[in-house]
């Protein structure tokens, strides 16, 4: 899905007020996209129900959309053989998800500054280089990507740390988020299954507003 806002794009949520995603997620733009979505699977050119994560690997299919975390298994398999692309233009620009699922204190942790020493060191340039030699995701910090084989300057898979830093389109910034990504999965489950793209669109938003009015629009009290 393109991340802009505005009639003729689309996106999880309108990200100037972090509030309003109908008219947004569901836009004509994003009900096109599910509309192309169906089309692929009607003309067989993507199974809309795989058995497996493994279609790749096996041969089954010549294109795979995925992350960093995957490379060492898909290089195993290929070796110089794969080809690693950058991401598409559709027409608004590249771009791929940024952000991920962060580290937070609560306003009533009792330990605050337990958690602060915790998070302090699991920021640091030697912990996320582990973190990224056992999940195989690259690091977010310029200084542990220098310390990587990997995604050093002259790393094999340097290239997707510039990718990143070029492309990425981060993830809406609010606690909705949650609810925001579990309705577009579950939307984008139904459109695979055929119903209708707009239906499906409109069902997540009516969800993603019923929390949204739920918890007061996530705003926290003065």
């Amino acid at each position: 899905m393109s991340t802009f806002t505005g009639a003729d794009h689309s996106d999880l949520i309108d990200r100037t007020d972090y509030v309003t995603v109908d008219g947004v997620l569901n836009s004509d733009k994003a009900v096109e996209f599910g509309q192309w979505i169906q089309f692929l699977v009607d003309e067989n050119y993507m199974d809309a129900h795989p058995q497996n994560d493994e279609g790749f690997i096996a041969g089954d299919i010549a294109v795979q959309y995925g992350g960093s975390w995957a490379l060492s298994s898909y290089y195993n398999t290929f070796k110089k053989d794969l080809a690693v692309l950058p991401v598409p233009d559709f027409g608004h620009g590249s771009f791929v998800g940024g952000g991920s699922w962060h580290w937070a204190v609560t306003e009533n942790c009792q330990y605050p500054e337990a958690a602060e020493a915790l998070i302090t060191f699991l920021m640091t340039p030697q912990e996320q280089l582990a973190n990224t030699n056992v999940m195989g995701l690259f690091p977010t910090n310029s200084h542990a990507a220098q310390l990587s084989e990997y995604y050093g300057d002259q790393g094999q898979w340097r290239m997707l740390y510039d990718f990143s830093r070029r492309f990425a389109k981060f993830r809406p910034e609010t606690p909705a988020y949650s609810v925001i990504s579990s309705s577009y999965k579950q939307a984008m489950r139904n459109i695979l299954n055929g119903m209708s793209p707009a239906v499906a669109l409109d069902l997540a938003v009516e969800n993603i507003n019923a929390a949204f009015d739920r918890h007061q629009n996530y705003i926290l009290p003065p």
